[in-house]
C-alpha cells in the first residue's frame, strides 16, 4: 500500500490556488475560506483513514474549485469507501485534466489510483433471452451487450419484456465477474430467471495493484527505480576516491626520492640530473591524477546517492494546498 508517489527534492509545504477570475465561478470571501477548512480538514481525516467523511470535504471543495487535485481526493476516497464505479470515473477526470495543465507529478499518481480502482471493479455480464425492451440494473438502463461496472455489493436487475418483467438480484464482489441469464416470461406468469453465475476474481484482481495510502503517493503507477546505477555510481565512484589516495602516496614516494637524492631544491647532483627530471615529472603527474581521481569520483559518489535518495522519496503525498495567486501542484501540500 505504501509507495509512495520527487527525487532527492525536499517535498515542503506548498500552494495550490483556487484560481477565481472566471465570472462564471467567482466565489465569495467565505466560500473560499470555507473551502479552504473543509481542505484541510479533508486531508487530516484522509491521513486517519476516514474516508467517507473526508470524501464530504472534498467534495464541498469540488465545488467552488474543481482542480485535477481535488479530484484526486474526491477519487481517492470514494475508491477507499467501496464506490468504485465513481471513483474511475472521477479518477479519470483527475487524470485527462492534469495531463491538459501539464501536471505530471498528479496525472501520474491518479493515473496510479485509476489503475489499482480499475483493477478492484466488478463487472455484469447479461445473457438476454428475446427481445426486452430495456434492462435496468439498481433503476438505471444498461447497455445489454458489454460488461457493466458495479460497486461491490447487491444489485437489483429487472428486464422489461413486452409481457411482463423479470428481475433478480446479484451480489458481486471485487474483482468478481457476474453471469446473469434473463429470459421472457413464460405464458401466464412472469418466469424465473437464471440465476447469476459468479466468477471468482482472477488472481489478478484478487491481488490488485496496490492503492498509495493518501499520505504517501507512489502514485502511479508506481513507477519501479532500478537502483543498480545508483549503485554503480557509488562503489566506482568510492574506487575512484581510493585511487586518489593511491596515487597521492605515490606522489609523496617522488617527493621523498626528490629530498634524497638533492640535499636543497636548488642543489641536485648534476650527474643524478635525469633522475631528478624523472621524479618531477611523476610527482607532478601524480598529483594531477589524484586530484582529478577525488573529483570524479565525489561526482559519482553525489550522484549515486541522489539518485538512491531519490527512488526512496517518490513516495510523496498529493496533497494540493491552496492559496490566492499561485496554481498548479507539488506533492505534500497544504490548503
Amino acid at each position: 500500500m505504501h509507495a509512495v508517489r520527487g527525487i532527492f527534492v525536499a517535498l515542503g509545504l506548498s500552494l495550490v490556488s483556487f484560481t477565481l477570475s472566471s465570472p462564471a465561478r467567482a466565489q465569495s470571501a467565505e466560500a473560499i475560506a470555507a473551502a479552504k477548512k473543509d481542505f484541510a480538514d479533508g486531508i487530516a481525516l484522509e491521513e486517519q483513514g476516514k474516508f467517507a467523511q473526508a470524501l464530504v470535504k472534498f467534495r464541498s471543495v469540488a465545488k467552488v474549485k474543481e482542480t485535477p487535485q481535488i479530484l484526486f481526493h474526491v477519487g481517492l476516497c470514494e475508491s477507499k469507501t467501496g464506490a468504485l464505479v465513481e471513483a474511475t470515473q472521477t479518477l479519470r477526470r483527475a487524470v485527462d485534466t492534469a495531463h491538459a495543465e501539464g501536471n505530471d507529478k498528479v496525472e501520474s499518481a491518479a493515473q496510479g489510483e485509476l489503475d489499482a480502482a480499475t483493477a478492484r471493479l466488478p463487472r455484469l455480464v447479461l445473457a438476454v433471452v428475446g427481445q426486452p425492451t430495456s434492462v435496468e440494473v439498481d433503476g438505471q438502463t444498461v447497455v445489454i451487450d458489454r460488461p457493466v461496472p458495479l460497486n461491490p455489493g447487491s444489485h437489483q436487475i429487472v428486464a422489461h419484456y413486452p409481457d411482463g418483467d423479470v428481475t433478480t438480484n446479484v451480489t458481486v464482489a471485487e474483482g468478481a465477474t457476474a453471469k446473469v441469464e434473463l429470459a421472457p416470461p413464460a405464458a401466464g406468469g412472469t418466469a424465473e430467471p437464471t440465476g447469476p453465475v459468479v466468477s471468482a476474481p482472477s488472481q489478478q484482481n484478487q491481488n490488485p495493484v496496490a492503492a498509495p495510502h493518501p499520505a504517501q503517493v507512489d502514485r502511479g503507477t508506481p513507477k519501479t527505480h532500478d537502483d543498480t546505477l545508483a549503485w554503480v555510481l557509488v562503489g566506482g565512484g568510492a574506487a575512484l576516491v581510493v585511487g586518489g589516495f593511491v596515487t597521492w602516496k605515490l606522489r609523496g614516494d617522488q617527493i621523498d626520492t626528490l629530498d634524497s637524492i638533492c640535499p636543497a631544491s636548488d642543489q641536485c647532483p648534476r650527474a643524478r640530473e635525469s633522475e631528478v627530471e624523472d621524479a618531477k615529472s611523476k610527482g607532478s603527474l601524480y598529483s594531477t591524477l589524484s586530484v582529478g581521481l577525488w573529483g570524479v569520483g565525489a561526482a559519482a559518489l553525489g550522484t549515486g546517492g541522489y539518485l538512491l535518495l531519490g527512488s526512496s522519496s517518490d513516495s510523496a503525498r498529493v496533497a494540493p494546498a491552496v492559496a490566492p495567486g499561485v496554481a498548479g501542484a507539488q506533492l505534500s501540500g497544504r490548503f
